[in-house]
């Protein structure tokens, strides 16, 4: 008997067959017991397909863009219009009256006036505007780029797809002509994963809890982590043929050693 098996039904166990992918018959000679009758154990190993949810760490280089405000002092000359005092010497023509005396035909000299003009330099003050530049302080705030490159850590769901090997043990009993009497318990018993490869490439969720508590790996054999979801593969339906003839294969007795 197989350590650690369990008994299942009839129906279980065509549940079983009917989904499997493979079935491994080997048969295990046992000696006779009293009553004239012998025990032939049938085992099976049934290779069922599974689906399973695999989370698998993930890291990726993210640019992040941030803006810094800063303050920038400067100096700028601002044009201011002034006026300065020139001196300029101008010719200006003045009038002046001149007394002195004309001749006449009478030979008598009498005063005359007459009026002279004549050039006089004169001096005088004028503004002149001209533009003169001052220097001015001032302060600018301007934003400034401040980028860094993070690294984002994650996860991603994969779909595995693959079968689970599952041992049945099934005892027969015959009579010495040979004849099946019964049947004896059909039990179960886990043999393992096989991996067949993945069928989805999951997406990755970034910043979630519990990534750094999470373990992906699978070792062939072991057990999956209660995190991770198992799910039946469900083949095609099949033929009603192929069904009876699938389901009928179990129960047929095997021949006399």
């Amino acid at each position: 008997m197989l350590a650690g098996s369990q008994k299942i039904t009839q129906a279980d166990y065509d549940d079983l067959v009917n989904a499997a992918v493979t079935v491994e018959v080997d048969g295990v000679r046992n000696p006779k017991v009293p009553g004239g009758t012998h025990i032939h154990t049938v085992k099976k190993k049934i290779h069922v397909p599974v689906e399973r949810e695999v989370k698998v760490p993930v890291t990726k280089r993210q640019v992040e863009q941030h803006v810094e405000k800063k303050v920038i002092r400067g100096t700028k000359m601002v044009p201011v219009k002034k006026y300065r005092d020139v001196k300029e010497t101008v010719i200006q023509t003045k009038e002046e009256v001149v007394h002195g005396y004309k001749e006449v035909w009478k030979k008598v000299r009498e005063p005359t006036r007459e009026i002279v003009k004549k050039s006089v330099p004169v001096t005088r003050t004028r503004k002149v505007a001209y533009v003169d530049y001052v220097p001015k302080h001032f302060e600018k705030v301007v934003e400034v780029p401040q980028d860094e490159v993070v690294e984002k850590k994650g996860y991603r769901v994969d779909k595995h797809i693959g079968t689970k090997v599952v041992e049945v043990e099934e005892d027969q009993v015959y009579e010495m002509r040979p004849v099946l009497v019964k049947k004896g318990d059909t039990r179960v018993r886990d043999r393992g994963y096989e991996h067949h490869g993945k069928t989805k490439h999951g997406k990755s969720y970034w910043d979630r809890a519990g990534y750094h508590e999470f373990d992906a790996t699978i070792r062939p054999g072991s057990e999956p982590p209660p995190e991770l979801r198992t799910e039946r593969f469900e083949p095609p339906p099949r033929g009603k043929s192929a069904g009876r003839r699938r389901k009928k294969r179990p129960d047929s007795p095997a021949p006399p050693h």
